[in-house]
């Protein structure tokens, strides 16, 4: 694709941190797939930097796909990519560049000696997980510090934000958080058949896989029809080989899960549990609560923002309570349904956005204007 003309247009947005779209695993992906077409709707130009392998068209939905490199480095895959995004930025010199998750802000400062705008979405603050090599970790917290040059930071939970301001970074953080999507269509098929209790998410011991498996196995012993699901994406090479050992007949892991069949998964299951130990608050959580799925989820900050009835909650660090909380919602479903109504939908996060990005502008074009002046 000929690159020439990028950013020739005004309000041009530089998305970096998405591995692509659409339909790639992961929560900045889906947060990509779902903000930045509505975003062009209503008159941006967004161009968005994805991983080559994850680029088969110039465009979608009226946003520009860029393909970069990636190479695996000291255990990230994305420090080439960030590198060549860079370049980019310096060639494009869009209005505002909008790092996607905590990972993009790594040369955060690099942005701003070349006079963008900068947006960065904090979908995690200490994203220094145990899968993650030395380079990784040092590079997170590089990136942590960093976001108090940001002009704007999009807290995805108020407990990331209350994070924040305990690191000093207050003045330019939003509340922003993710959004219930529309209805979903019952196609008819079943991805698995009989009773099953889904789990979504990386293989992380943040997720907490061990233990929801561990009080499983008691939970069968009374209800030897149900399965467990655990429709995964990432994870750490050990922790995965820790869970594939605790696998039975009755466990099921899923692996490269398109949206499609995933949506179908929430819709039959029997429950949806949610067992991080740590953050809280993403993306698959909202997808169950819009497909009607009954819900678990384990009492940490970032997951009691959500404000649910007391009898969703279990400790995630305690088996026998992860197995009562089994109990009681496997006895009656129905009432562990969660309203959609009373979260955002993706119209509503488009908008408040928006009105960074138009705030941001203003602020560009005041500054200018001061310059031409000095």
């Amino acid at each position: 694709m000929d690159h020439t003309n990028f950013g020739a247009e005004m309000k041009l947005i530089f998305i970096v941190g998405a591995g692509g779209i659409p339909d790639i695993a992961g929560d900045i992906e889906k947060y990509a797939e779902q903000l930045f077409p509505r975003i062009t709707a209503r008159g941006w130009d967004v161009i968005l930097a994805a991983l080559n392998r994850h680029v088969s068209t110039n465009e979608y939905r009226n946003i520009r796909l860029l393909g970069l490199p990636g190479l695996r480095i000291f255990g990230t895959e994305k420090a080439l990519y960030h590198v060549c995004a860079l370049y980019h930025a310096r060639r494009l010199r869009p209005d505002i560049v909008h790092l996607a998750g905590l990972g993009a802000a790594f040369f955060l400062w690099a942005y701003k000696l070349l006079g963008c705008k900068i947006v960065v979405r904090c979908g995690a603050v200490e994203n220094l997980s145990v899968q993650s090599g030395w380079f990784a970790k040092a590079g997170y917290r590089w990136a942590e510090y960093q976001l108090r040059w940001a002009d704007m930071i999009i807290a995805v939970t108020p407990e990331l934000a209350r994070r924040l301001r305990r690191k000093g970074i207050v003045a330019n953080v939003q509340i922003i958080g993710n959004a219930i999507d529309p209805p979903a269509a019952d196609d008819g098929k079943r991805e698995i058949s009989g009773d099953y209790i889904l789990v979504v998410g990386p293989i992380t011991k943040q997720e907490n896989h061990h233990l929801l498996m561990i009080a499983f196995r008691q939970f069968q012993a009374d209800h030897p029809q149900i399965k467990l699901v655990i429709a995964s994406g990432r994870g750490g090479l050990e922790y995965r080989r820790k869970i594939n050992a605790c696998r039975d007949d009755k466990i099921v892991m899923l692996r490269r899960i398109s949206r499609p069949r995933l949506i179908q998964l929430y819709r039959h299951a029997r429950l949806y549990i949610d067992g991080s130990a740590d953050e809280g608050g993403c993306n698959a959580l909202l997808e169950a609560i819009s497909q009607n799925t009954p819900l678990l989820l384990s009492y940490i900050p970032g997951n009691r923002d959500l404000r649910l009835d007391p009898k969703h909650h279990f400790n995630p660090h305690d088996v026998a309570s992860i197995l009562a909380a089994m109990k009681r919602a496997h006895a009656h479903p129905h009432s562990f349904r969660v309203d959609p109504g009373a979260f955002p939908d993706w119209d509503e996060i488009t908008m408040r956005t928006i009105k960074i990005y138009e705030q941001l502008i203003a602020e560009k074009l005041v500054e200018s204007r001061q310059s031409e002046c000095e």
